[in-house]
């Protein structure tokens, strides 16, 4: 009694039948994510998927229970581990900011940041999924929206520049 949807097909059926966000979301309580591989002799991937329109986001993400569908406040989505522990996970990084420091002193020792990012200490910059995950939402945060189109597409490149693999890097 549901609309069947091949993990891999998921994004073309998105894009092809909804306009927003909203909509997608109503659709998908009656959607059946099939583990159907791409191709004979390829795997069924553990997908979760990002939807998004110009006034918010969502992941979705199909497990052994079923769908979850959740609010991406933070603008980020990577696989494994699921969301929720990934917006847990943001909690540890609550001392990371984009301002400047200013100076601080230590008894009588005054002292001074080398340079801007400072206050950046502790965000990861590896390529496991969880440290992608934390960067992505710190830039998110704080890389201001721009008016056009086509400034909000550089500025996602941007985020994706910062937290993408580079080839040789990562196995």
């Amino acid at each position: 009694g549901k609309t069947n949807v091949a993990a891999y097909e998921m994004p073309a059926w998105v894009a092809a039948n909804f306009a927003t966000v909203d909509e997608a979301e109503a659709a998908l309580k009656n959607v059946a994510i099939v583990g159907k591989a791409p191709a004979p002799g390829m795997s069924v991937a553990m997908l979760h998927w990002h939807i998004a329109d110009a006034k918010r986001s969502i992941v979705v993400e199909y497990q052994a229970d079923g769908m979850h569908i959740y609010d991406d406040t933070v603008d980020v989505l990577t696989n494994q581990p699921p969301f929720p522990w990934h917006m847990e996970n943001l909690r540890n990084y609550l001392n990371c900011s984009n301002e400047w420091p200013g100076e601080v002193t230590w008894r009588q020792d005054k002292m001074t940041p080398f340079g801007t990012g400072s206050t950046m200490r502790g965000i990861p910059g590896d390529t496991y999924s969880t440290s992608r995950f934390v960067k992505a939402a710190f830039i998110n945060a704080f890389h201001p929206q721009k008016d056009t189109e086509q400034d909000n597409v550089m500025r996602m490149f941007h985020t994706l520049g910062n937290v993408s693999f580079v080839e040789g890097c990562a196995g």
